[in-house]
């Protein structure tokens, strides 16, 4: 699932689902594109992450929220309506659908690798 989600992010930065970019492409598929290296996922999806998130995120994290993307997009293809064909002859609304549905899903699935736990207070409390 990893290389599904480097796809799609690869998606993303190049503009191919993006209907107001010159690269957009309602033709493609990820089934219909090579898969890009772990090292450029893993840069195409700290870009992505720059523009909602702050800090750097851990290799860890990084590999973790793109495994995670691709696990959720692989569900998501089977859908009728994530393809773009379709989505053309409805709302002119939905030409951009697959592109933004995309970027949230990439900042959910960052949201669920990154580790948040809440801070513990103290169990002693050490007067001076």
């Amino acid at each position: 699932h990893f290389h599904l989600g480097g796809k799609y992010l690869e998606a993303i930065q190049g503009g191919v689902l993006n209907h107001r970019s010159k690269a957009f492409n309602p033709a493609w598929k990820a089934a219909d594109v090579p898969s890009p290296t772990i090292e450029r996922s893993m840069e195409m999806f700290s870009a992505e992450c720059n523009k909602c998130f702050r800090g750097n995120l851990s290799i860890p994290v990084r590999i973790h929220a793109i495994r995670l993307l691709g696990l959720v997009l692989a569900r998501v293809e089977a859908w009728n309506m994530f393809g773009q064909r379709t989505m053309e002859n409805f709302d002119p609304g939905l030409k951009s659908f697959k592109c933004y549905l995309v970027r949230a899903l990439v900042r959910m699935m960052t949201m669920f690798a990154v580790p948040s736990w809440p801070p513990t207070p103290p169990m002693f409390a050490v007067k001076k």
